[in-house]
C-alpha cells in the first residue's frame, strides 16, 4: 500500500536532508580543522623532543657524542603519543646515534639548505612517518658546523587521534539534530492542531448547517483554508435557497392545473352534451400541457444540476449539427404558436468541446 503523505513527514524530509548535508560538511571541515592542530601539536612535540637531543650533544676530542640518559632512551621509545624514531649525524653526515635508516628530508642531500628547522613527510619500513630535522652548531663560535637531528613518528598515531576528536565532535552534532527533527515534529503536531478542532467542527455540524465555520482561534496560515470553505458554504446555501424557491414555485404552479385537471375531469364526467364534453376535454388538454411543460422544464433542470449522472457529458461535438437537431424538436411547437422557427446556416461542420445537453 502507498504510504499516506503527511505535512509532518513532508516537513522533516525537507529539514533532513539540508541538515545532513551541512552536517556531512560540517564534519569535513572540522575533521580538517582537527587534522591541523593535532599535527601542529604533535610537530612541536617532535621539536621539543629534537632540541632535548640537541642539548644533550657533546665534542670530546673532536669527536661527537650524544649523552642521553637511559630515562630519556625509554621515554622516546614509550612515549604516549607512540614511538620516536631519531638519528644523529655529524657535519660530515657521519652517523653518531639513532636509527640509521631514519630517511632525511628530501631536500636535505646538501648543506645549500640553511633552514634551522624542517618539517617532512617520508616512509620508514613501508609505513608512512612525520619528521622534523633540526641544525644544532657543534661549538657556537668555532666555524666546526652543525649536528644534523632528525626525529619522526608514525602518522597513524595522530590520525587515530583527529579521528578520536572528530568523534566527539560529530556525535554532539547529531544528537542535536536529531533533537531537532524531534522538537520540528512535535511543533508541527502542535501547529496543526487547529485543524483537528476545525476537522472537528465539521463532522460535528449538521446538514443543514451551512454557516460560516469559526476563523478567530485558526492561525493566519490556515485562514485562506478557512476563507474558502467559508465561500463554498456561502454559494452552496445559495444555489440551496434557489432550488427550494424553485421547487416551491413549481409546487404552486402544478397545484393549480392539477386541481383543474381534477375540476375539469368531474364536469365531464357529470355532463351529457356531447359539445359540453367537447369544451371541457379541450380544458383539460390545456391545463395538461401546461403541467407537461412544467414536468418536463424540472426534469431539465435536474438533469442540468452538477451532480447529476450524465455519462461523457463534455464531449467533442457538432455545434452546427445540433442546432439543426434542435430546431427540428421545436418547430412543431412554434408553429403551434404561429411562431416562424427556423435554421440558417452552412453545411460545414462547427467542431466544439462541451456538453450537449447543455447547450442544446
Amino acid at each position: 500500500m502507498r504510504r499516506v503523505r503527511t505535512l509532518r513527514r513532508q516537513l522533516i524530509a525537507w529539514l533532513a536532508a539540508p541538515l545532513f548535508v551541512l552536517w556531512a560538511v560540517s564534519s569535513a571541515v572540522d575533521y580538517d580543522i582537527a587534522k591541523r592542530f593535532v599535527n601542529l601539536a604533535y610537530d612541536r612535540a617532535l621539536l621539543e623532543a629534537a632540541q632535548d637531543i640537541g642539548r644533550q650533544i657533546r665534542v670530546i676530542n673532536d669527536q661527537i657524542y650524544v649523552d642521553l640518559p637511559e630515562v630519556a632512551l625509554q621515554i622516546l621509545q614509550t612515549s604516549e603519543s607512540g614511538r620516536l624514531y631519531y638519528l644523529v649525524t655529524g657535519p660530515d653526515r657521519k652517523y653518531v646515534t639513532g636509527e640509521p635508516d631514519l630517511p632525511p628530508p628530501p631536500d636535505d642531500a646538501t648543506d645549500e639548505v640553511q633552514d634551522r628547522v624542517r618539517y617532512y613527510d617520508d616512509e620508514l619500513r613501508g609505513r608512512a612517518i612525520r619528521g622534523v630535522a633540526l641544525r644544532v652548531p657543534v661549538q657556537p663560535g668555532s666555524g666546526r658546523g652543525a649536528a644534523h637531528i632528525l626525529v619522526a613518528e608514525r602518522v597513524t598515531v595522530r590520525d587515530e587521534f583527529a579521528r578520536e576528536i572528530i568523534v566527539r565532535m560529530v556525535l554532539p552534532q547529531g544528537m542535536l539534530i536529531l533533537l531537532a527533527g524531534l522538537a520540528v515534529w512535535y511543533g508541527v503536531g502542535r501547529g496543526l492542531a487547529p485543524l483537528s478542532t476545525l476537522r472537528k467542527e465539521i463532522e460535528n455540524r449538521s446538514h443543514r448547517d451551512l454557516s460560516a465555520l469559526p476563523e478567530e482561534q485558526a492561525p493566519q496560515e490556515v485562514r485562506p483554508l478557512i476563507h474558502a470553505m467559508n465561500g463554498l458554504l456561502a454559494r452552496l446555501g445559495g444555489a440551496i435557497e434557489a432550488q427550494q424557491r424553485i421547487i416551491a414555485d413549481a409546487a404552486h404552479q402544478l397545484r393549480t392545473p392539477i386541481a383543474g385537471l381534477k375540476t375539469q375531469t368531474e364536469l365531464a364526467l357529470r355532463q351529457t352534451q356531447p359539445n359540453d364534453v367537447q369544451v371541457t376535454l379541450r380544458q383539460l388538454q390545456t391545463a395538461t400541457e401546461q403541467s407537461t411543460r412544467l414536468i418536463n422544464q424540472l426534469l431539465s433542470l435536474a438533469r442540468a444540476e452538477p451532480g447529476a449522472s450524465r455519462e461523457h457529458a463534455i464531449e467533442r461535438l457538432d455545434l452546427a449539427r445540433l442546432a439543426r437537431d434542435t430546431t427540428t424538436e421545436w418547430v412543431p411547437r412554434a408553429l403551434a404558436r404561429r411562431i416562424d422557427l427556423g435554421y440558417d446556416g452552412g453545411d460545414g461542420a462547427a467542431w466544439v468541446v462541451g456538453d450537449a445537453f447543455l447547450l442544446g
